[in-house]
């Protein structure tokens, strides 16, 4: 999904991708500034023994977007079900959130999280990079993590690969933009959110 608009998707699956990375379940992730993502909700979905996240929302390029363009993000995931991971190596974590974004212009965004289950997977059960203060407003209800970070090799992609959630700096930013990094190394205080 790279621009959306008053879309919903509900009691669907989307299992066993493989391939093309991300190789997600769900992949979201605009690929122009100008885009939108905006009043989305998805609902009932079962995202299985894909080869890369379950779930995942990348929105570096968001970064750039001038205020002309701006409409915060609006999205909703509601009884999502991320289970296991198509490769025993594969670099998954159940929901990854990853929000380059520290320019303030998105902070009346909203994403929510409720009732979602992430289960059996290599990496974290939940991973939240680069969220700052400036970054739209993330909130979590009734999650539950079980058997996640089942496997050991994703030490160079996460702190703590046995950690069910994974809260920090991916250095995604940095890496793609030359840029500052949103937060850690000399601005700690621009992370949280």
């Amino acid at each position: 999904i790279i621009n959306a608009q008053d879309m919903v998707v509900e009691d669907c699956e989307f299992s066993r991708t493989n391939g093309t990375g991300p190789a997600a379940g769900i992949d979201i992730e605009p690929d122009f500034a100008q885009y939108s993502l905006v009043n989305i909700t998805l609902r009932r979905l079962l995202l299985e023994e894909n080869d890369g996240h379950g779930f995942q929302l990348v929105l570096r390029e968001w970064a750039r977007r001038p205020t002309e363009v701006l409409a915060p993000i609006s999205l909703t995931l509601e009884d999502v079900v991320t289970r296991g991971s198509f490769s025993p190596t594969s670099v998954s974590h159940g929901l990854q959130l990853t929000m380059v974004e520290d320019n303030k212009l998105n902070q009346q965004g909203s994403i929510v999280l409720s009732n979602c289950i992430a289960e059996g997977t290599n990496l974290a059960g939940l991973q939240l990079g680069d969220v700052t203060v400036n970054s739209a407003r993330v909130t979590i209800v009734d999650m539950q993590i079980i058997n996640a970070a089942q496997s050991d090799m994703g030490a160079q992609y996460t702190n703590d690969p046995s950690a069910p959630v994974d809260l920090g700096w991916l250095g995604w930013d940095l890496a793609a933009n030359n840029t500052e990094p949103p937060c850690g190394f000399d601005r700690p205080q621009s992370c949280g959110g």
